[in-house]
């Protein structure tokens, strides 16, 4: 909004009002615009490092919009969307498809066009594979009926952004 870029998360929230530190940079020339785009891509770095480290802990939806801010695309080549699909169709299990993964994720919620997933799914998504969280975690936090229920929902959240994304290339 207004053209502001998120450069730094807090780790802690605020005892007083429950929220996280944010700084936002707004560039104001042409070289003040070069160095905010090197300090958005730090930025960039330090959330991918910490996603399930310092990050961990934070709600999916602070984390969700901390990547919408980013408009950082990860590119994905054939054999990466090759394997996407594969894990979407039960063919390679989440741990396999870990790295190709983050990588989709990334992609599609930082990415100006909407994903196509509902926000659920969406912070589903940031729970389970950028963050982490144990399968029973979320299965618990979200509603879920076990590990079948988790593991179809996941697979078919990646088909769908995997088919946004490939429309988005087009």
């Amino acid at each position: 909004k207004n053209n502001f870029r998120l450069l730094k998360l807090g780790v802690q929230r605020d005892n007083a009002s429950g929220t996280y530190a944010a700084l936002m940079i707004q560039s104001l020339s042409k070289s003040s615009h070069e160095q905010e785009k090197g300090l958005s891509q730090e930025f960039f770095q330090s959330l991918w490092d910490g996603l399930s480290r310092q990050y961990r802990h934070h709600p999916p939806e602070v984390l969700r919009e901390a990547i919408r801010n980013l408009d950082k695309t990860v590119p994905l080549d054939e054999e990466a969307i090759l394997q996407l699909k594969q894990f979407s169709e039960h063919h390679r299990s989440l741990e396999d498809s870990q790295v190709n993964l983050l990588s989709l994720i990334l992609s599609s919620l930082s990415s100006s066009a909407p994903s196509g997933l509902e926000n659920k799914y969406e912070y589903l998504l940031v729970r389970r594979v950028l963050q982490g969280r144990s399968l029973q975690t979320c299965v618990r936090e979200f509603g879920l009926n076990g590990k079948k229920a988790m593991d179809q929902v996941l697979r078919a959240s990646v088909q769908k952004l995997l088919l946004s994304s490939v429309e988005t290339r087009k």
